[in-house]
């Protein structure tokens, strides 16, 4: 999880989020974690590759 936090800037209130999901899912069934890590960095991925595809976000309003 640590790749992903390095590759993405997380608000500090995200990233806890993420750990404490990663964690629960691995609570809920072993190795469940580490594959919804793997969804969260390939969603990062194809956005970092195609970011025109998704919307802008702003404080306000998406664009």
């Amino acid at each position: 999880m640590t790749d992903i936090l390095n590759k993405v800037k997380f608000v500090k209130e995200a990233a806890n989020e993420l750990r404490e999901s990663v964690g629960w899912y691995e609570l809920s069934a072993e190795g469940l974690g580490l594959r919804f890590m793997d969804e969260i960095d390939s969603t990062i991925e194809r956005i970092t590759l195609n970011p025109a595809l998704y919307q802008k976000i702003t404080a306000k309003k998406r664009i």
